[in-house]
């Protein structure tokens, strides 16, 4: 772990013509960032007096502000102007008060940290000189901007009851709900939609992919939401999904460009996924052909989250995967050695949805108290014959 930290003794003296007291704790001031330099805490090491009567308090943001702040420096002049304090959270424990900025730093800026004597006079304190550290964050080596790789799905015509889009970054993303307040929808006359996004973050593991849900309450019949909004989409509209430049990636720093992706809709999708109406296509035997699956519309297919059964019932390795292009929805799979004759089974996660959210088992808009519409059923299966 990478960890920066610069540290700078407070002075702490007895008020002139006082008598003696005992030696008062040295009170420091210090900035630490960890792996992401961007992100930092400023610590401020009271006194005994002061711990004794601060600590554990709670205390506001207008408040921790007069005792310690963060401020980004104009290093355009000489000497460097402070700007205003940054947002932030304070805490008081174990008598030290924490600062941490509500947002990351900015790379390649400098930044100084300031406790201040006023208010440490008036909380009982020592005689404390005003005093500051500064820190600069670590600049980025040069390196292409961060872009939106593709959104999905790729269909040109989607439900108007679709479910979610997902966002592909081609570096990691800053997380936060900002993110919600740079993605915007917009439709053919160029208004944009309002509140069109159910603003909770799901991102990948590495921060490269956000699954962008619309509101569900937006979606479902009958909800009071959609009633007083209506559809965030609607049938046979156009629509323009826009990523703005301004979305900023993990170090901070924006988008090379804008993403735009125009789609249309077709009608509202509110059907159970129907398995046997899958046509399959089945190789011949002695053969490494490809099985081809066709279904009736397009699917949420994640990787893993399906296989094939040999007669034996040993799992069939191979290669493959779903694929959908224009209105054209089917799985292919290659085995590793040739097909033998019998019967295989095709073996699905019941997970697996379609745009709009509908399963094999349920509808999205399901009756929570319909046995029928309960999602906890096994896996899906279908069968197919090679003579």
């Amino acid at each position: 772990m990478t960890s920066w930290l610069l540290c700078l003794a407070l002075c702490c003296a007895p008020p002139v013509g006082a008598e003696s007291a005992p030696a008062a704790k040295p009170m420091t001031i210090e900035i630490r960032a960890d792996d992401d330099p961007t992100r930092v805490v400023v610590r401020f090491s009271l006194s005994e007096a002061l711990a004794a009567k601060w600590n554990e308090k709670p205390i506001g943001e207008a408040q921790g502000r007069r005792l310690l702040t963060l401020r980004l420096l104009d290093e355009s002049v000489s000497p460097a102007v402070e700007g205003p304090p940054l947002f932030g959270s304070y805490e008081v424990h174990n008598g030290v008060i924490t600062f941490k900025p509500k947002f990351g730093l900015a790379r390649g800026l400098g930044y100084r940290a300031t406790a201040y004597l006023g208010v440490a006079e008036s909380l009982g304190g020592a005689n404390c000189v005003l005093s500051a550290t500064e820190y600069r964050v670590p600049a980025l080596k040069p390196r292409p901007a961060t872009k939106v790789a593709f959104v999905a799905p790729h269909e040109e015509v989607v439900p108007a009851n679709l479910l979610k889009f997902s966002v592909v970054f081609s570096q990691p993303m800053r997380e936060g709900r900002e993110i919600f307040e740079r993605i915007h929808l917009f439709d053919a006359a160029g208004k944009e939609i309002h509140a069109p996004w159910r603003d909770i973050e799901l991102w990948t593991h590495n921060g490269t992919m956000l699954a962008l849900y619309i509101h569900p309450g937006r979606i479902k019949q009958g909800v009071n939401l959609r009633e007083e909004l209506g559809p965030v989409l609607r049938p046979d509209r156009a629509y323009t999904l826009v990523v703005d430049a301004a979305t900023r990636d993990a170090d901070g720093l924006p988008l090379g460009e804008e993403f735009r992706k125009t789609f249309k809709t077709g009608p509202e999708l509110r059907k159970k996924i129907d398995v046997a109406a899958w046509k399959i296509t089945a190789p011949a035997a002695g053969t490494r052909d490809q099985v081809l699956i066709e279904f009736d519309r397009a699917l949420d297919w994640p990787a893993g989250n399906a296989r094939i059964d040999d007669p034996a019932g040993e799992v069939v390795f191979g290669s493959g995967g779903y694929f959908a292009t224009g209105l054209v929805s089917q799985y292919k799979y290659r085995p590793n050695v040739p097909w033998r004759s019998g019967t295989y089974r095709l073996v699905v996660d019941p997970k697996l949805t379609d745009r709009a959210g509908n399963t094999p088992h349920t509808v999205f808009d399901r009756d929570l108290d319909s046995r029928a519409d309960d999602p906890s059923h096994g896996p899906i299966e279908r069968t197919f014959t090679i003579p």
